[in-house]
């Protein structure tokens, strides 16, 4: 009961702090670059612009541990509206390192009007459970050396009616092990590493009104795990998945 949720409560927050701490040193390495330019520059002009974008390199980096803290205290997602295009770039931006050293074949579906669509959301919360999600394909694929497809990963955005959106992060690496629950509480086959864990993700989702579940009888594609989010903010009741005669449907 309580003790559970406690704990839930706990190792989400710890999590989500490992994640961060790892983004903000993209920020932080920018800004370290911008100074360095700043002091070498024989232009005032130029000084003074490097020094700018050091200034919005470090305000990125401060927003993001305001965001963590007023989540910590709080306990629910901040909702502001953003672009899904811009939250697929966020994505692109924190998996482009690791999608290049496994050299995995990342793609892109979404079509230009649902690109263009822009939803209530957390940004922060939302990039952690999609990067972890796109993180854990290609972690898949490094565990599975003797397979013979060129490693592909996927990330879709379809708008399935007025009120929802779902992302779907798809692989065609070893897929889920039948019996294994990759949802299973405080239950990882990783011993380091800085994701959320799927558990995490999901309670993530479910506080934004959404939810998160896998797919493993797709016609196309080993493993595929679905986002779904509500598109105005926090919905009556976590959305759940489809009917189960909708799962296995592949994307147009």
């Amino acid at each position: 009961g309580d003790t559970l949720a406690c704990r839930e409560r706990i190792g989400g927050f710890a999590a989500l702090g490992a994640g961060i701490a790892h983004d903000l040193a993209q920020p932080l390495t920018a800004a370290r670059g911008h100074l360095a330019r700043s002091r070498t520059a024989e232009a005032l002009a130029t000084a003074r612009t490097a020094a700018s974008q050091a200034d919005q390199e470090i305000k990125r980096a401060g927003d993001i541990v305001g965001h963590l803290r007023n989540y910590a205290r709080q306990g629910q997602p901040n909702l502001s509206q953003v672009r899904l295009d811009d939250l697929l770039a966020d994505l692109h931006q924190l998996v482009d390192t690791a999608i290049r050293a496994g050299a995995v074949n990342y793609s892109v579906d979404v079509d230009e009007s649902t690109a263009a669509t822009a939803i209530d959301v957390d940004r922060i919360l939302v990039q952690q459970i999609l990067r972890n999600l796109v993180q854990n394909a290609i972690d898949a694929h490094a565990g599975d050396p003797d397979g013979k497809a060129e490693p592909h990963i996927e990330a879709s955005v379809r708008l399935t009616d007025d009120q929802h959106v779902e992302f779907r992060i798809s692989d065609n690496g070893p897929g889920v092990a039948p019996g294994d629950d990759p949802f299973a509480a405080f239950d990882t086959q990783k011993c380091e590493g800085l994701g959320l864990g799927l558990y995490v993700g999901r309670s993530l989702a479910r506080v934004h009104g959404g939810n998160l579940w896998l797919i493993t009888d797709h016609r196309k594609w080993a493993t595929v795990f679905v986002l779904r989010l509500p598109c105005s903010g926090q919905s009556e009741q976590p959305a759940g998945p489809p009917p189960v005669a909708d799962v296995s449907a592949v994307d147009a």
